[in-house]
């Protein structure tokens, strides 16, 4: 009954352009029914945000980016995690 904890937003093959990937680690004490990540602007607009695949593993998620993000120094990675019940868990990184 507890949310879903996201523990590690990777964003090593994310430069700011499109087709960047950003990997979520999220789990939960049952299960992980989605990954949304939204990214932001360094002047806090909303860029874009959208569903993150699943991987193989299933606690690390991967999000391919649509949208060019420039200057990506001080922009902002949210991952937000749902488990079967509805519960939502976050984190947030600033580059």
């Amino acid at each position: 009954m507890s949310p879903p904890v996201v523990s590690i937003i990777d964003t090593r093959n994310y430069s700011g352009a499109s087709g960047g990937r950003i990997t979520v680690r999220a789990v939960d004490d049952f299960r992980v029914t989605a990954v949304q990540v939204e990214i932001y602007a360094v002047n806090g607009t909303l860029l874009e945000k959208g569903n993150a695949e699943q991987q193989v593993n299933g606690i690390d998620w991967t999000y391919t980016a649509t949208q060019a993000n420039s200057p990506l120094t001080g922009s902002k990675i949210k991952a937000i995690a749902t488990d079967v019940p509805g519960n939502e868990g976050t984190l947030e990184l600033t580059l």
